[in-house]
């Protein structure tokens, strides 16, 4: 398959960010929705369902899908066989997985409705691990579209056959269900593309050698990951193992909304991303600059969010999932302030990545993850929900307070003026926060949000936590980074 254009790349990963953003945003509100039909209980068990099967989904995926992409992007004519090996690993994994998760699910004793939901997952996880093999492979091609439409399509089928089933009087397998038909169509869809557009016709195979390579560069990936997916799920897998599933969905509805906004960071990331990677090599002052500048865009974005938040935490739970979640209010303004701290892990992290610290990087993850298990398994007996809450708060901190040490070690940058902005951008979001608690029974809280945004921004301006210049070097660093790669690749 031909190589395309640098900006046809752009505009295809435009196209995926794009989708993931539909993705969530459409998850959000689906999540809402089913949320006032199901009840905590149900919610609960919905949620401890996917989230257990997700943590076992790791044995399948073992990190190969970004392997895949590398290796077959540095050489196109070996797409069939890292494919073909990777398929034949994968159903040997999914084999040991399902006898894994079956075995585990069974010690647990969980009721009958739950280990049915989970029978379900198991389906699903496995049709995704194969799925993302398939468009790992357009990932390598630089064709992004396709997965984006994927992703688009997916999500709608998810939503549209969840109301329909609600609508209809069908309920938790239902749901389930949903999911699984948005997986089914996804994996399909990428097969097709496989077999039809990239022209490969996919086999299980196990060649020796290559099995070996692969699984030995996917090892980093794969922990990585699994540190990764048990630092997301396991407190909603230990609260319904040591609390019960009321607790889950009561604590799962306060945490949808810090998840639900990582695509912020997520796209600030892959904009400063590359440009550290090259900085690291050619200049270390530029790269001490493009941290400052991450660090201090993501503060401007979570500082006024965080505040918000906390104090329109109950018209927030209430009007989005009603009052059978006045439980959960408490606990999403706790897990509300991790939100600061979830969005600057992702310049500190991707700093240590682009610097070659993958593997520190990789370690300060194992430790947040086994702090965040230790601390949930002490907290949940005795405070339940509220003690998931504050271990997934504790361990975001402990996350980015393991990472910027060593950022320090690296380059110089300007503390001084990280901390000068941090206040200022403060002082605007506590003011902001002021006058909308002051507001907060007199205004409807869709007037409130749009009025405190131009309020934070008028005062930020006035303080100048924001100037003209950090305007217009987010600009440049988004807008037109591309345009300059694409004058040095033309010249």
């Amino acid at each position: 398959m031909p190589k395309i254009s640098q900006s046809k790349i752009a505009r295809n990963t435009a196209f995926l960010t794009g989708a993931s953003i539909f993705q969530k945003i459409l998850s959000f509100f689906y999540f809402a929705y089913i949320s006032q039909q199901l009840g905590s209980d149900n919610v609960g068990k919905y949620v401890w369902a996917l989230s257990f099967a997700g943590i076992f989904a790791l044995l399948i995926e073992f990190g190969m899908g970004p392997v895949l992409t590398r290796e077959i992007s540095r050489d196109y004519q070996k797409a069939k066989l890292y494919l073909s090996n990777v398929l034949g690993i994968k159903l040997v994994f999914s084999i040991i997985t399902i006898i894994a998760l079956l075995t585990t699910i069974h010690f647990l004793g969980r009721d009958v409705l739950t280990l049915n939901l989970v029978y379900l997952a198991i389906v699903i996880i496995i049709l995704d691990s194969f799925t993302f093999s398939f468009y790992s492979i357009f990932r390598a091609y630089q064709k992004l579209q396709y997965e984006a439409i994927g992703i688009i399509i997916y999500q709608s089928l998810i939503v549209g056959v969840g109301i329909l089933s609600l609508i209809f009087g069908f309920y938790l397998r239902a749901l389930i269900t949903a999911i699984l038909v948005g997986s089914a169509f996804n994996f399909l869809y990428s097969l097709s593309l496989v077999l039809f557009k990239a022209k490969i016709r996919p086999i299980f195979r196990w060649s020796k050698s290559v099995v070996k390579t692969i699984l030995k560069i996917s090892l980093p990936f794969a922990i990585a990951g699994i540190f990764y997916k048990i630092n997301n799920d396991i407190d909603k897998v230990l609260l319904g193992i040591l609390a019960g599933d009321r607790y889950v969905g009561w604590y799962s509805i306060a945490s949808k909304f810090n998840i639900s906004l990582t695509f912020i960071p997520g796209a600030f990331a892959t904009s400063f991303f590359p440009a550290m990677s090259r900085y690291f090599i050619t200049s270390k002052e530029k790269l001490a600059y493009t941290f400052e500048r991450a660090v201090v865009y993501l503060m401007i974005v979570s500082l006024p969010i965080t505040a918000g938040s906390f104090i329109l935490a109950h018209k927030i739970i209430i009007k989005l999932y009603g009052p059978a979640f006045e439980a959960s209010i408490n606990a999403f303004q706790i897990i509300i302030f991790g939100l600061i701290f979830v969005f600057l892990n992702y310049p500190v992290g991707n700093f240590l990545n682009a610097c070659n610290r993958q593997t520190l990087n990789t370690i300060n993850m194992g430790i947040a993850t086994l702090f965040n298990i230790v601390l949930n398994i002490i907290l949940i007996p005795r405070y339940t929900y509220l003690g998931a809450s504050i271990s997934a708060l504790a361990s975001a901190i402990l996350l980015v307070s393991l990472g910027l040490p060593w950022i320090g070690k690296i380059v110089r940058y300007n503390k001084r003026y990280i901390l000068g902005k941090f206040l200022k951008i403060l002082f605007a979001s506590t003011a902001m926060g002021v006058i909308i608690y002051l507001l907060q029974n007199k205004v409807s809280i869709l007037l409130l949000v749009p009025l405190g945004t131009i309020i934070y921004f008028v005062i930020l301006i006035a303080v100048r936590g924001v100037t003209k210049e950090d305007f217009l070097t987010l600009y440049h660093s988004v807008f037109k980074k591309q345009h300059e790669e694409n004058s040095v690749n033309n010249a």
